[in-house]
This record gives C-alpha cells, sequence and structure tokens, in this order.
C-alpha cells in the first residue's frame, strides 16, 4: 500500500511542477509583451520630439543646389519646424 501512495503522491508532484512551469511560462510571456509594448510606446512618443533632421532631409548633393531649394521642394513639415519655426501650410 505504501508503494502505491507513493507513486500517487509523485504523479500529484509532477503535475504540480508542469503547472508551475506553465505559470511561470505564461508570467514570462505576458512580462516579455509588456516590455515590448512599453518600448514601442517609448519609441511613438519620442518619435514627436525629435528636432533634428534626417537624411531624407540632407542635400544628396550640395554643390548643386543650396539647402534653401532642398528644403522647399521637400514639403517636409518636420524639416520646416526644424529650420524655421513654421510648417509647410504656414509658410
Amino acid at each position: 500500500m505504501s508503494r502505491r501512495r507513493t507513486l500517487l503522491h509523485d504523479s500529484s508532484d509532477e503535475e504540480y511542477n508542469e503547472e508551475l512551469d506553465d505559470i511561470a511560462h505564461i508570467a514570462a510571456t505576458v512580462l516579455t509583451a509588456s516590455a515590448e509594448e512599453a518600448r514601442l510606446r517609448r519609441a511613438e512618443a519620442h518619435l514627436h520630439n525629435r528636432h533634428y533632421l534626417c537624411r531624407p532631409q540632407l542635400l544628396p548633393n550640395p554643390c548643386k543646389s543650396t539647402p534653401w531649394q532642398a528644403l522647399y521642394h521637400s514639403q517636409n513639415d518636420r524639416a520646416f519646424i526644424t529650420t524655421m519655426g513654421i510648417d509647410c501650410a504656414t509658410f
């Protein structure tokens, strides 16, 4: 009888350990997803606070046109606001 009780006890311990493993995997998944969501929100918030020009707003060949001409032809609000403080529509 004691051997049978030991086998039952061992199987319930295994089930308990498997359940704990499942809970740990779920917790890790939730934490990873939450961290990724927080990273994306920070990146989106940072995107609106940029005050510098990116490669598309820079001149490909500065010898052929002036910076003002490139800026005007790009009609990029962020570039206009960064350099002049007004957007394209206001200009």
